[in-house]
């Protein structure tokens, strides 16, 4: 048993196939909010998870289901406008939203809601590539919100971290003030 449940699309429809016999469409979930809450409600009763079922639909959003009977459907936050031109790929995207869900969770945030919305926000950067360190020193923060830990000692320990984006951070901040 799992207390958070992350799969995305193909995966649901398995597990659902699976655990359910049924096979709702892909096209079905991907574009109708209703049926990805109706599969992400099914998948938390079904799979075992104990409190939270999200299903990722790329970049339709996610849906997600959770055992205090909240569940919904969000629209994947647009990215940049420039993405066309600086978008480089979306491999890592999810991870970057299921790296983001369990930093949020492991720093005490319990709504649903808010869970999938900032981990969505986090996984519309991970297209743009890598930008510098110096704009990746932006984001280096402690566990104390609102505290940025010296640059140069994560960079010592952690030298990939200058690899993070400032973008990050801003994304991160607008939806936190506009919830």
């Amino acid at each position: 048993m799992v207390d958070v449940l992350v799969v995305n699309e193909e995966e649901a429809a398995a597990l659902d196939l699976l655990l359910n016999g049924t096979n709702d469409s892909l096209a079905d979930v991907t574009k109708d909010p209703k049926a990805a809450t109706v599969l992400a409600d099914r998948l938390l009763r079904t799979s075992g998870a104990k409190w939270l079922c999200i299903v990722s639909l790329g970049g339709a959003g996610c849906a997600y289901a959770c055992v205090d009977g909240s569940s919904g459907a969000l629209p994947c936050p647009a990215a940049p406008s420039d993405k066309d031109k600086y978008c480089t790929s979306t491999v890592g995207a999810g991870d970057c939203m299921v790296g983001s869900l369990a930093a949020m969770l492991a720093a005490g945030e319990k709504n649903p809601e808010r869970l999938c919305k900032l981990s969505m926000s986090v996984a519309t950067q991970a297209v743009f590539g890598c930008p510098s360190r110096a704009r990746g020193e932006a984001v280096c923060t402690c566990n104390a919100p609102g505290k940025t830990r010296n640059a140069g000692m994560i960079h010592d320990r952690y030298p990939k971290v200058g690899q993070c984006s400032e973008d990050v951070q801003q994304v991160l901040h607008k939806v936190v003030n506009t919830n």
